[in-house]
């Protein structure tokens, strides 16, 4: 009687032990799907490729409207005519230090952060702070450009949350 419950205590030890090690390796950023975790390049190159794929983002523009009285008219929409990045490699040359791995930022005078059971549960690892240049020329073929903040949150196996 006595060794079960020795058995039992040790068994009961045993699986709590491998839980508080699984919860730890998750909340501390371990991909269990790769069993390895992912490094901040890795991660910071992940947030880039999405921005390539989807460029343009929208971006603030101020119409100037007449019609009886002048009035600006403040629009928010990807330019009309792009200058889209060749490849990753000209992206970082345009825009160095332009990205980095945090638990907590700012969006749009928002706060954004890591939630405790996200992170726990391996939804998100982190955020990754960007600030790039999306070049574009307007009608008369004159080049300008925009600065844009995102902060896309990365999970443990390396997939986005745009704008979280």
């Amino acid at each position: 009687m006595y060794k079960m419950k020795l058995v039992f205590k040790v068994a009961i030890f045993l699986i709590l032990a491998v839980v508080l090690f699984a919860a730890g390796l998750s909340y501390s950023g371990f991909c269990f799907k790769e069993k390895r975790f992912l490094s901040d390049e890795e991660k910071i190159n992940i947030a880039v490729v999405d921005v390539l794929r989807s460029y343009p983002p929208v971006i603030p523009y101020e119409n100037v409207v007449e019609g009886g009285e002048r009035k600006k008219i403040r629009t928010n929409r990807p330019p009309k005519f792009p200058i889209p990045y060749r490849d990753i490699k000209e992206f970082f040359d345009l825009n160095p230090g332009c990205c980095k791995v945090v638990m907590q930022g700012t969006h749009d005078g928002e706060f954004a952060g890591v939630n405790f059971f996200d992170k726990l549960f391996g939804r998100t690892s982190c955020l990754v702070e960007m600030s790039f240049l999306v070049r574009y020329r307007d009608e008369n073929g004159v080049v300008h450009s925009h600065l844009v903040k995102t902060i896309p949150a990365i999970s443990n196996c390396g997939y986005l949350w745009n704008n979280v």
